[in-house]
């Protein structure tokens, strides 16, 4: 197949697909639109309006035309919509504020995750060396104080082989 095939036979693939996902797409961008104008017009927040229209109209998630698009419009484009709402806010929040904000930001959560590790290390030293020492699991430092007590007593101790 040349090119030129290859391209016209992904273009039908890709408007038949559309063609399964778009009246639950667009019946999803009707009631977001719906929620905006009443919002608008009559007073009250957007969240509120596009709740009471998507309990209005669940039942158009459980079967026919508009499931797949509205799994879409609830998977994919909510998600990707409410990250780039996330995204403009932390960046127009962040440029107001300065660099002083970005260092200290990086600094808090780089130090809060070292501090994680080394006081994880410290509490799977302390278990497995201190608490337990017959216990040979790697996974004992998982483990916190409470349970131990009461698993381990009932368990035999590892008896270690002559060399």
């Amino acid at each position: 197949m040349e090119f030129g095939e290859q391209l016209v036979s992904r273009f039908n693939q890709l408007v038949s697909s559309l063609g399964d996902v778009m009246p639950g797409v667009l019946t999803c961008v009707t009631l977001g639109l719906a929620a905006s104008f009443l919002s608008e017009n009559y007073g009250g927040p957007v969240m509120l309006y596009a709740l009471l229209f998507g309990m209005a109209f669940n039942f158009l998630a459980e079967e026919g035309k508009c499931v797949a698009g509205v799994e879409l419009t609830s998977n994919v484009i909510l998600r990707v919509g409410v990250a780039l709402l996330g995204v403009r806010i932390t960046i127009d929040q962040v440029t107001g504020l300065g660099i002083v904000p970005v260092v200290m930001v990086v600094f808090a959560v780089t130090s809060t995750i070292l501090l994680a590790g080394v006081l994880h290390a410290c509490w799977a030293l302390v278990v497995t060396r201190v608490c337990f020492p017959a216990v040979r699991s790697p996974s004992a430092g998982l483990l916190l104080p409470w349970p131990c007590r009461l698993y381990y007593p009932k368990m035999r101790k590892v008896k270690e082989e002559p060399s």
